[in-house]
């Protein structure tokens, strides 16, 4: 194996991080998150042209009383667009939120990349592995 091999496994380990072309946009779903389980969706397609998706949180106010309840999906805007929190007849919006990383609507745990433990996998292990 040749001294550079590892510097390219971690350049394409890299580089598949950065670039996962061909993959929806994976958002966590529900409503009412509080009491409801929540779930996975993912968003539809979208033309990179025209439109954009992301994972939104809308945290609503509702009916006068002191609660929340809080409201997760995937939504679609205009690429052109600045993304604004639709309005809800029951309540009023405490706060909104929107991302455009996998499942990083999450709130409780923060969205990891695969390919960022993969990369930092091989560049320690592949030098001890071939005694370089």
């Amino acid at each position: 194996m040749s001294p550079k091999t590892p510097q390219v496994l971690l350049f394409l380990a890299a580089f598949l991080g950065v670039f996962q072309l061909g993959l929806s946009l994976k958002c966590y779903k529900c409503n009412g998150c509080e009491t409801a389980s929540t779930l996975k969706e993912t968003c539809r397609d979208v033309d990179p042209q025209t439109e954009q998706s992301g994972c939104m949180t809308q945290v609503v106010r509702t009916g006068g009383t002191a609660g929340s309840l809080t409201v997760k999906k995937c939504a679609v805007y205009g690429k052109d667009d600045r993304f604004e929190c639709p309005v809800l007849p029951s309540g009023d919006t405490v706060a909104c939120s929107m991302c455009h990383e996998d499942f990083c609507n999450s709130g409780t745990k923060i969205a990891t990349n695969f390919y960022l433990y993969l990369s930092i996998f091989v560049m320690l292990l592949v030098p001890r592995f071939f005694n370089l």
